[in-house]
């Protein structure tokens, strides 16, 4: 069938514009994109931003893979037991040039980079320059898709040039290129197989031949049955479990998909929530809805979509993570075709020249305010950079305090620090300490047998998020297990190390006698709690400056509460200058464990 290529010419001048330099502005845009979102990356990781484990797993996993070893100490496990990215494998030849989990975060920009400039030219074989230069717009202001450039490293994200160079062989027919760029697709995760097995629905829709219909259902059910029901148990020994997030359905896969069938409305329940139909929502108006004109070619995504869909795990329906990832090449895709069957229709043909400004400005129109309307979250990251750029006596104190962490040395530390201390064998999230499993487990996370040192940011809200029942006593008994002694500490960061004695009084302790206080306040809390007063001194700490503050509380009666506080700092003017939330003795002594008439200094930088 010959494509249809909508308004061949054009008077208006912009239009000729683009039509004649279109190429050289895709890549001028494309090199941009990719320098622009490397530096964030960059920026990011070395002013302490990331805020999950995702790109220190897999730092690490290069690291060790470099040393002999596909043990991650940070997961538990090898890493092949979570998520099953045989990819990793071949990004270690460029790694043992380039030593720097930035690495991963440039790779990752390249990909995104790369599969805009495929999807462009596929939109120019089957439209023309105007049009495909209009879609990779969209690309390139897509929210979705930002997201996932912001989001610190996931291997998904490499899989869209290969998912894309795929779809442009099945559309071409080439077949064995069809199975090379599959392959390099399903390294990357152990779901992608699935998309690449819903090629052969596709094929059979379109008419094709046995093989294309055959070849990728063979290919990519095998593909995927290996990678999780052999690969991956055989790597976790059943402790990371991901049909943990199915539980509602049933304990095994088996029981899963067995109650599935026999319990249709669970899953139609399930399927149509809300946060189901937001995600969509937010996946296709960014686009202006075109994927619905050419559903067909969302064929491939539709088992993942249904995994996600029936997931648990709220995240897996949000953008701001790298789950969207997978569905960008088939959402343009479908898009495309959506726009050509667009112009292919009679009534749009009558309307000529007049067609291209009109249709231009109501899908960049829409497309810019849906984009605006979801993507808060994303401005709110680009904004906070400069001002994280600003605070650079804390980002010394950070750095500072990974520096004093000798290289060989095992650590456990919140998920701010763990990115720039990937680089060493023996490496612990301490979200797996604070929740007591391991993650998507019910399996008892324990204690590391050694550990020398704890960089803990007791502020970290995403680490303290995985609150579980138990989590306090898992506190309790992680500072009671190893001899702590308190390095360093600023704010709410502390650095501990594993010495011959326990001692914490730097941070805070319970007095015996009354102390000598500069400043009184008398101020009660319920008649539970008391701020007898506080001590202050100002001056300078290695290059920034500083107040050293001691809070003297009294418990007037005990109490199940968990109080906290906040500190601010006002200058001579009456302005708010900086202002912290405390937890009570750094969530170490919190108020509930407090006695009647204690009386406990806390100090606090």
């Amino acid at each position: 069938m010959k494509n249809y290529h909508a308004s061949q010419s054009s008077d208006i001048p912009g239009i000729l514009i683009i039509e004649r330099f279109a190429n050289k502005i895709v890549v001028i845009l494309l090199v941009l994109y990719v320098l622009f979102f490397s530096l964030v990356g960059i920026l990011r990781y070395n002013l302490f931003d990331f805020d999950d484990f995702d790109l220190a797993v897999y730092s690490q996993a290069l690291w060790n893979m470099s040393h002999g070893s596909i043990f991650s100490s940070i997961l538990g496990v090898p890493f092949l037991a979570g998520h099953t990215a045989l990819i990793i494998f071949l990004i270690l030849p460029i790694y043992l040039l380039i030593r720097t989990p930035i690495l991963l975060l440039i790779l990752q920009t390249i990909a995104i980079g790369l599969s805009g400039y495929l999807l462009y030219r596929l939109a120019s074989n089957l439209l023309n320059k105007t049009w495909a230069f209009v879609l990779f717009i969209l690309y390139l202001i897509y929210i979705p898709l930002i997201y996932s450039s912001l989001f610190e490293f996931h291997p998904v994200v490499l899989s869209l040039p290969f998912l894309i160079l795929s779809f442009l062989a099945y559309k071409d027919e080439k077949f064995f290129h069809f199975l090379f760029y599959s392959i390099l697709a399903m390294l990357c995760k152990e779901n992608i197989p699935l998309i690449i097995a819903m090629f052969g629905v596709l094929a059979f829709v379109d008419r094709k031949s046995i093989k294309w219909i055959t070849a990728p259902l063979l290919f990519g059910f095998s593909f995927s049955i290996v990678l999780i029901f052999l690969i991956k148990p055989y790597y976790n020994k059943g402790i990371i479990d991901f049909f943990i997030l199915y539980r509602e359905f049933g304990n095994t896969p088996k029981d899963i998909i067995l109650n599935m069938i026999s319990s249709p409305h669970k899953v139609m329940v399930r399927i149509f929530s809300i946060a189901n139909f937001r995600f969509i929502i937010r996946l296709i108006g960014p686009v202006v809805f075109l994927p619905l004109l050419s559903l067909t070619k969302l064929i491939p995504v539709i088992l993942v979509l249904l995994q996600h869909l029936l997931s648990s795990r709220i995240t897996e329906k949000m953008l701001v993570y790298h789950y969207s990832a997978k569905f960008v090449p088939f959402i343009f895709i479908s898009a495309t075709y959506g726009l050509k069957r667009i112009f292919a229709a009679e009534y749009i043909k009558k309307l000529g020249k007049f067609i291209t400004p009109l249709l231009l400005t109501l899908l960049l129109g829409m497309s810019l305010c849906i984009n605006m309307a979801i993507g808060r979250p994303a401005l709110k990251t680009l904004h906070k950079i400069p001002r994280l750029i600003k605070r650079q006596k804390e980002n010394f104190i950070k750095q500072k305090f990974i520096n004093m962490i000798p290289e060989d040395a095992a650590v456990v530390s919140t998920f701010g620090f763990l990115p720039k201390l990937s680089q060493r064998k023996n490496l612990y999230s301490f979200h797996h300490i604070y929740m007591g499993f391991y993650t998507l487990s019910d399996k008892v996370y324990p204690l590391p047998k050694k550990l020398d040192y704890a960089l803990i940011d007791f502020n970290n809200q995403f680490t303290f998020h995985f609150r579980k029942p138990n989590s306090y006593e898992n506190l309790k008994r992680f500072f009671n297990s190893y001899n702590w002694k308190v390095v360093d500490f600023d704010s709410s960061m502390v650095l501990f190390k594993n010495s011959k004695k326990h001692d914490l009084s730097k941070l805070f302790q319970i007095l015996e006698e009354e102390p000598k206080i500069d400043t009184l306040v008398n101020g009660k809390i319920n008649d539970e709690v008391e701020l007898i007063g506080f001590n202050w001194v100002a001056g300078q700490r290695e290059k920034a400056e500083e107040v050293r503050l001691s809070f003297y509380w009294r418990c007037l009666n005990e109490t199940s509460n968990s109080y906290n506080s906040f500190v601010g700092l006002v200058n001579g003017v009456g302005e708010l200058i900086k202002m912290d939330k405390k937890y009570m003795c750094y969530r170490i002594y919190p108020t509930p464990e407090w006695q009647k008439d204690e009386i406990i200094r806390e100090d606090y930088w």
